[in-house]
């Protein structure tokens, strides 16, 4: 296991995306541009009663599973030589149960520490007599979300293990841990990148789309418009989202190169 540049990575992964743009985007369109519409319409208002409980949250689940789909096609491509988009996708579905049952591990076990951080907490302001105030609640809240950020960066990789390696959910997870060591202040800065990507799509959406939108809506009226808008933002973040899945891809190959 070998450290690696994320320039150089950052380099490889431009070079990759022009070279087969023409076999990576369809795939990306397809998978990650119907997730993303489905995130933001399960994120969005009720559509039926903008101050209730959204009935629409209810497809963000296969919204997350396309994601999670997307992830392991789009790696298999990027790192099995001369791998068709049929063989990439049938390898993506045969490791998607053991994918989708990490991810379960993970979340339920990072639920699982938060309550136990909330009830120590509570346990222990009723121990010294004091009161659950915003202080301490802001104070759990960091207990909570600092572990959280650490886990995310260290299983950074765990999309290209899961995709390129045979093993099961325990055996993943610990892989992709073992790779995260000497190596976390490079896996802290993809992880920024990913944010700032995040936050370049916010962008993008909020003050180019959206103000495209409002002028189209002045202009036409009707729902044609937001339709089209919610259309637009899928797209743009699911070539987003591949530009970033290629990287990580590339950081990994680096990883377990000798």
């Amino acid at each position: 296991m070998t450290a690696f540049s994320l320039g150089t990575v950052w380099e490889e992964t431009i070079a990759f995306l022009r070279r087969e743009a023409h076999l990576l985007v369809p795939v990306a369109l397809a998978l990650f541009g119907p997730a993303q519409i489905l995130v933001m319409t399960a994120m969005g208002p009720s559509v039926a009663r903008p101050d209730s409980a959204n009935p629409q949250s209810i497809l963000a689940l296969p919204g997350l599973l396309l994601i999670l789909f997307g992830n392991l096609a789009i790696t298999r491509i990027a790192l099995v030589p001369g791998a068709s988009v049929g063989e990439a996708l049938s390898g993506a579905f045969r490791r998607i149960p053991v994918a989708l049952a990490t991810c379960l591990a993970i979340g339920f076990s990072l639920v699982a520490v938060a309550i136990v951080i909330i009830i120590a907490a509570a346990l222990g302001m009723m121990t010294s007599g004091g009161s659950l105030g915003a202080d301490a609640k802001d104070q759990i809240s960091l207990l909570i979300v600092i572990p959280m950020l650490i886990l995310f960066v260290r299983l950074l990789m765990l999309m290209p293990v899961l995709a390129m390696e045979k093993g099961g959910v325990i055996a993943s997870i610990r892989r992709t841990w073992d790779l995260g060591r000497g190596n976390s202040l490079r896996f802290l800065a993809v992880f920024l990148l990913s944010i700032a990507i995040n936050v370049t799509f916010a962008m993008i959406n909020f003050i180019v789309i959206g103000a495209l939108a409002g002028l189209l809506r002045m202009l036409v009226g009707g729902e044609f418009v937001t339709a089209l808008q919610l259309l637009v933002t899928g797209l743009v973040g699911a070539l987003l989202m591949l530009g970033l899945t290629v990287y990580v891809a590339f950081a990994y190959r680096r990883l377990i190169s000798d």
